[in-house]
């Protein structure tokens, strides 16, 4: 029973560290980065993708062996939007993940005072606002389940 309860505080705090760790990357994200901004986004980012993980590791255990069982969760549609949602927040962190690796890699011997043009911007930005948007459906997903819709 108490590994129930370690896997299910764990997911939620998972998703928590992922909410977080998008939003720093939101309110950091500019058309010129200092340098020491750009080591706080990939810091952010290496939490997002680590904690993701983790999100979707404890999501698998908690359907496979502490829920309701696979057929269950798979048959619910809401289910399945819920992770189809999360897979595409995932997707659309690929570009910004790159770009922050390269720049990073790229003027890691400047000094910290470096400004640093982000290439494709534009991109990034929307790429952002959308993980973090669509990554805020989630829970209300969950509580639709939770309250027995789609079943």
């Amino acid at each position: 029973m108490w590994t129930t309860y370690f896997i299910t505080y764990l997911h939620y705090l998972s998703f928590i560290l992922v909410g977080a760790a998008l939003f720093t990357e939101l309110l950091l994200v500019k058309p010129q980065l200092s340098k020491a901004n750009l080591a706080r986004i990939v810091k952010a980012d290496a939490v997002y993708g680590i904690f993701s993980i983790v999100l979707v590791t404890t999501g698998l255990i908690r359907v496979f062996y502490f829920g309701k069982g696979s057929d269950y969760y798979f048959a619910n549609w809401i289910f399945n939007l819920k992770f189809s949602l999360f897979i595409l927040v995932g997707l659309l962190s690929i570009l910004p993940t790159i770009q922050f690796l390269k720049l990073n890699k790229k003027y890691k011997q400047e000094p910290i005072e470096t400004q640093i043009d982000l290439p494709n911007y534009s991109k990034i930005r929307i790429s952002v606002i959308l993980e973090f948007f669509i990554l805020l459906l989630i829970p209300f997903l969950a509580i639709l389940m939770a309250n027995g819709v789609g079943a």
